[in-house]
């Protein structure tokens, strides 16, 4: 058989297939969804996902099979430059910034990264960690430990610091209790200062979790979706907590009542242990607690920040 005749009987083949309408469905199905028609996909055929290879065409292998499992359009977009011979470099660069569209918050670098699980960023503080705090972002935060009696950046937990928590957990309960938008923002602070907004992200660095031995959440749509929100919403509780800074660090008479608050709660923080201390411990002691009057907010209409459910993204969930 020469050329022509095999030119004539893949048309002719082709042809009676499109003819026939169950076979013209399958061609159509395959065509549109290239990867129909493995037994296994290139997840399934690996133990565990999180392997280490620098093989660019299985990274990209992955992330095509992740992406018709997760994010479809990506998935149509990456089979359409794979038929037209786009290069390796091309495709990688377009899985990436495909899936990052719909990660909210955290983002790839490269497709290795795949092979980890969901991408996490920790915004939390490392109080054991000089370089955050040389951070001129982060420099104020020493001052305000301070009035806690606390000192951060020496390479070990501070001394006094659970107990110190206890009282700004205390503090903030009487703070959102004054439905204050500045003194919300303030709560805001003094959570995100001693790792208490429920929000992982907020919560923890990306040390504290790999020494936690927390795994990254899996590529499913429905944590995929988890890790999204809750990366927005510890963004938006660090926006609250640095305008929180803000006001304070601009207001000397909020200051010192702060200082004379945490001089009024801590000694009862000695009798509670801290593994039984409990909201209604921080509502029973926020009574002590008096906050400066303060003039009514311009943005007093704006809806409050939403602090309802914020557990569902505590540690746990990750």
């Amino acid at each position: 058989m020469n050329l022509n005749d095999l030119q004539a009987a893949a048309t002719f083949l082709s042809a009676a297939a499109l003819a026939d309408p169950v076979l013209a469905l399958c061609s159509s199905l395959a065509w549109l969804d290239p990867l129909v028609t493995q037994a296994n996909t290139f997840l399934d055929d690996f133990e565990t996902p999180y392997i280490d290879t620098d093989d660019a065409w299985l990274n990209i292998a992955f992330g095509w099979d992740i992406a018709r499992r997760c994010f479809p359009a990506v998935y149509a977009e990456t089979t359409l430059a794979l038929r037209k011979g786009a290069s390796e470099a091309q495709i990688s660069s377009q899985l990436c910034q495909g899936i990052n569209q719909h990660l909210g918050g955290v983002e790839l670098h490269d497709l290795e990264q795949l092979h980890f699980g969901l991408p996490f960023f920790g915004m939390g503080i490392d109080v054991t960690s000089p370089e955050f705090f040389g951070d001129p972002d982060h420099t104020p935060l020493v001052q305000l430990y301070a009035l806690f009696d606390v000192t951060v950046g020496e390479y070990t937990i501070p001394e006094g610091y659970h107990q110190a928590a206890q009282v700004a957990h205390v503090l903030a309960y009487s703070l959102r209790e004054t439905e204050d938008t500045h003194y919300g923002n303030l709560a805001w602070l003094l959570d995100w200062m001693f790792a208490q907004t429920g929000n992982t992200a907020a919560d923890y660095t990306d040390n504290d979790l790999f020494e936690m031995g927390l795994e990254p959440l899996p590529w499913q749509p429905d944590e995929i979706e988890f890790n999204a929100q809750m990366h927005t919403e510890a963004a938006e509780i660090l926006t609250c907590a640095q305008q929180g800074m803000t006001t304070l660090l601009n207001d000397s008479a909020l200051q010192t009542a702060l200082r004379a608050n945490i001089e009024t709660i801590a000694p009862s923080m000695r009798k509670v242990n801290r593994y039984d201390f409990s909201d209604a411990h921080a509502h029973r002691l926020a009574k002590r607690i008096r906050w400066p009057d303060r003039p009514e907010p311009v943005d007093a209409n704006r809806t409050a920040f939403d602090a309802e459910g914020l557990s569902l993204w505590g540690a746990d969930a990750a």
